[in-house]
């Protein structure tokens, strides 16, 4: 059922693929939800965030053993202190890795607004053609939490998910507004099962590939191109 609607948004947008950005608070089931898009095609690859910045570190620790052993503190401490410049260098070694995937879900990196400004220009260098889609998990926010603790297993793991809970409340609006202008937006209901959380992910890009059937433009970065001439986006 959802590899149809993917294929149906794909047909509607006249583009080469289509680029989700997988977002939510922790326990809200991104992971559930990127493994779902990208399980349907046989052309497709996913870039789990988190993972992808232990795999960069992994890389570079011959090389830049100080600058790992920072960069491992701070996410240990769940800080927001990591560069800007690193996280954009580990999202362009994932996706080049990627090689030319018709479907890509990016799970996890949208969390702060200059991520936001610099995802279509990272991601175009690899995929100008693809249509980018912000795919929202929208989760109560106990509920995301006992999730997210029960997850964790060990330990009292109840004050860290708070505090990246609150970081990331406190900036969704921001992340909405940053991504609307180049991504489509398509929030999904995961309060509840598994099941139903899919359900909603297939109705919202259904609603999407309508809305684009019925004449709206893909949001490809070739297409923003050419209707932004003159802006940053253009730059």
């Amino acid at each position: 059922m959802l590899k149809l609607t993917i294929q149906q948004l794909l047909t509607s947008a006249q583009c080469e693929g289509v680029l989700f950005f997988v977002i939510g608070p922790e326990g809200s089931g991104k992971t559930t939800l990127t493994e779902a898009l990208v399980n349907q095609f046989s052309s497709s690859g996913m870039v789990p965030f988190s993972k992808a910045i232990s795999a960069h570190l992994d890389s570079l620790e011959s090389r830049k053993s100080r600058l790992v052993q920072q960069v491992r503190a701070l996410m240990r401490q769940r800080s927001k202190d990591i560069q800007p410049s690193f996280l954009y260098s580990v999202l362009r070694d994932a996706l080049k890795g990627l090689g030319k995937p018709q479907v890509v879900a990016i799970e996890g990196f949208l969390r702060r607004p200059d991520q936001c400004k610099q995802a279509p220009d990272i991601a175009a260098e690899f995929f100008p053609n693809h249509l980018f889609v912000c795919v929202e998990a929208v989760c109560d926010r106990h509920i995301a939490h006992e999730r997210a603790v029960a997850r964790k297993g060990a330990g009292d793991a109840s004050p860290i998910i708070s505090v990246c809970h609150d970081e990331y409340f406190r900036q969704l609006e921001i992340i909405r507004r940053e991504c609307e202008p180049w991504s489509h937006h398509v929030q999904v209901c995961a309060n509840g099962t598994q099941a139903e959380t899919l359900d909603s992910l297939n109705q919202g890009l259904k609603d999407l590939a309508a809305q684009l059937r019925s004449g709206g433009k893909g949001k490809t970065f070739e297409n923003l191109l050419g209707a932004n001439a003159g802006s940053p986006l253009a730059a």
